[in-house]
């Protein structure tokens, strides 16, 4: 990362590139690229190499998984982290689920038990934003919210410790009607992305 600079970790976490999460992320850091002194790194889930969850990679090896460790980081120490994901049957894609996961040694301070009887959040400093894509309609997410992934991902990085800094769906989404066909979907992610990233550069 550029010295000063805040720094935004995006994750496509679709697994087909291009389509309606994946725009609304590219609209999004269209947005935070035009403000100075941030920088933005977009990296697509597909593409690493991520091996599911046991209970014997729970704390990985650093010789074996490398490339898995550089991502722990990426994701753990930024400014901000953005999810982009697709709604699969009211949740998201497999692969962002055991990311997830395998989050947790990074994530959760087995020695400390909290109130609940859980391990305490260690990711207090990392502030989260989520871009979801859904084929279901608005008005019937609105009735059952608590179906849908970002009520989810906002409760596990609860957990987790971080902060939530907003989300943005977008409804009715599929093969024939494309985000990136609908102009007031994709600026109001551009919008999102610049006003988050001006909000990095006043956050203490």
């Amino acid at each position: 990362m550029t010295e000063n600079k805040k720094k935004i970790t995006a994750l496509a976490c679709s697994p087909s590139k291009g389509f309606n999460s994946d725009s609304m992320l590219d609209a999004f850091l269209e947005g935070a690229a035009e403000v100075e002194g941030v920088e933005t790194e977009k990296i697509y889930l597909i593409d690493q190499e991520l091996p599911y969850y046991t209970f014997f990679n729970r704390v990985p090896d650093p010789a074996k998984e490398p490339e898995f460790v550089k991502l722990v980081e990426k994701v753990t120490e930024c400014d901000l982290l953005v999810i982009a994901s697709p709604t699969f049957n009211f949740g998201v894609p497999a692969m962002l689920k055991n990311l997830l996961d395998r989050l947790s040694f990074k994530a959760l301070n087995p020695k400390k038990i909290n109130w609940l009887h859980q391990p305490t959040g260690m990711l207090t400093k990392l502030r989260t934003y989520y871009l979801v894509s859904c084929g279901t309609p608005g008005w019937l997410r609105l009735l059952v919210w608590p179906l849908f992934p970002v009520f989810w991902l906002r409760l596990v990085f609860w957990y987790f410790g971080a902060k939530t800094w907003g989300g943005i769906y977008g409804a009715g989404m599929n093969a024939n009607r494309l985000a990136r066909n609908d102009t007031a979907l994709m600026a109001k992610c551009k919008r999102a992305g610049r006003k988050m990233a001006e909000r990095l550069l006043t956050r203490s």
